[in-house]
Parts: C-alpha cells; sequence; structure tokens
C-alpha cells in the first residue's frame, strides 16, 4: 500500500522512529494503526474529530 504524507507528518513519524529508537518509519505507522485497532473505546476521538493543519 502507498501513501501519500505530507512533510509535516514525515517529519513526525520520522521523529518518533529516532526518539523511541524503532528500525523503520514503517514500524511507527504499524505502531500508530495498532493502538488504534486495540483501542475502539477511542476511535470515535481518534476519527471523528476534524483535525487538518492544511485546511485554513
Amino acid at each position: 500500500m502507498e501513501v501519500q504524507l505530507n512533510p509535516d507528518q514525515v517529519m513526525f513519524i520520522e521523529s518518533l522512529q529516532e526518539k523511541y529508537n524503532i528500525k523503520s518509519s514503517d514500524k511507527v505507522v504499524r505502531i500508530l494503526l495498532d493502538y488504534a485497532l486495540t483501542k475502539p473505546s477511542e476511535q470515535d476521538e481518534i476519527f471523528t474529530e476534524r483535525r487538518c493543519l492544511r485546511c485554513g
């Protein structure tokens, strides 16, 4: 799967990778997704709140 990210999103993933000594940026994304998958009670908060940093 190919995912398009904005430069600030890439920088965020890379900063987490470095901070937590994670082997790859792919792994960082999988960790974030696994968190959402294992916290169904928090999915509404994660996915329904509008957080667009580029919408103006």
